[in-house]
């Protein structure tokens, strides 16, 4: 799960003006006590801790700017606004109740072998920042003909929210969305023939949708080991060996909002009673943010601990892992101001019970693809 959220399907270059900040990596050292008979002795690792610390940031000055992957996220999180999307049954008579969810991607090529054999994760650890990213939205949909007031009038409302933690504790990744939104349609062409070839008329469209996006992962990085000796550890004749391990890694968060007024024109075809052909074209007018921060995920801590060259048992000393803090962001990257999108839809007509696969394309920059369950009377 925790790839598929950092690719997506298409690419786009957006200029956009951010406040980023370089990541570095600072701490406290870890606290060192050994056993040697009769007595406990402390052992001072802070150079080798400081010499690991700067390894380490080393490894992390590539990531000083996730402009490109904040951009991909910001738009992928608009992207998936049109969750239970009506677009395919327009014209209904009174009411329509619709549920569904929607994932919107954003990737940095289409070639599928990018995908595969973990180039997209290498292209991470190399650059530290990538074109990509992937919101979803869940939502329930309903609309109400009010064609009493003005023929042809529709309106509907949208409302949702989904956190993964429902469905699964990780602490590696972690993911919540909330979305809420209006919208009013006008039919320009009333619906025409049968159930066995049926135009759905033609319907213009608007609307306000808000969504927020909080995702959460890991990235893994290797760690940094630095080797120390103390000799004659208090007087003992003895020699203490060990590596001082500072790990890197870290969790990305990343905290967005999109606030989108979709205008589009749709159309459908229903053929042989059962299928459903939806196609429409639109733009989005979105304003938004998105923010990137960067926390540790690991300690420092001490290993291959030895005296006189011989390994000792954990009961023969004690370690107090030392604290690590990375600061690092990017902060106010926004989506682009105004996208383009052609759409299209195959679903089912069940009765008054509709499934509807609905998919849009952005033009140079995404794509959206759902599933949508309800019913249209």
């Amino acid at each position: 799960m925790q790839k598929f959220i950092i690719s997506g399907l298409t690419v786009v270059l957006i200029f956009v003006a951010p406040v980023a900040f370089a990541a570095t990596i600072t701490g406290t050292a870890p606290q060192l006590k050994v056993y040697i008979s009769p007595n406990w002795y402390t052992i001072d690792v802070s150079a080798e801790f400081n010499s690991a610390i700067a390894d380490a940031n080393a490894e992390l000055a590539k990531y000083k700017d996730q402009e490109d992957l904040a951009t991909g996220f910001a738009n992928a999180n608009m992207y998936s606004t049109s969750a239970a999307t009506q677009q395919g049954y327009p014209n209904y008579s009174l009411f329509a109740i619709t549920t569904g969810v929607m994932v919107g991607v954003q990737a940095p090529t289409t070639n599928i072998d990018y995908y595969t054999g973990g180039k997209i994760e290498d292209d991470i650890k190399a650059k530290g920042d990538l074109y990509a990213g992937v919101a979803g939205s869940v939502a329930v949909n309903v609309g109400i003909n009010i064609g009493f007031l003005v023929p042809g009038l529709y309106i509907n409302g949208k409302f949702g929210k989904f956190d993964s933690a429902w469905v699964y504790d990780n602490d590696d990744f972690s993911f919540n969305t909330f979305i809420a939104g209006v919208g009013v349609q006008y039919s320009l062409f009333d619906e025409m023939g049968t159930g066995l070839l049926k135009w759905r008329g033609l319907v213009i469209g608007s609307g306000l949708v808000y969504q927020s996006t909080k995702v959460a992962y890991k990235v893994e990085l290797d760690a940094e080991y630095q080797n120390f000796s103390a000799n004659n550890v208090g007087g003992t004749g003895q020699n203490v060996t060990g590596d001082v391990v500072v790990d890197p890694s870290f969790k990305v968060t990343l905290d967005m909002y999109t606030l989108s007024v979709p205008l589009e024109l749709t159309t459908a075809v229903q053929l042989l009673w059962l299928f459903n052909l939806t196609l429409g074209a639109g733009v989005d007018v979105v304003t938004g943010n998105a923010d990137l921060v960067l926390n540790a995920a690991a300690d420092a801590t001490v290993d291959n601990i030895a005296v006189g060259g011989t390994p000792i048992s954990k009961s023969d000393y004690e370690v107090t892992p030392g604290n690590l803090y990375i600061d690092g962001s990017t902060l106010g990257k926004k989506p682009s101001l105004a996208r383009a999108r052609v759409m299209t839809g195959v679903g089912f007509n069940l009765g008054p019970v509709k499934i509807d696969v609905p998919i849009i394309y952005y033009f140079k920059s995404g794509a959206a693809v759902g599933v949508t369950a309800g019913i249209v009377w």
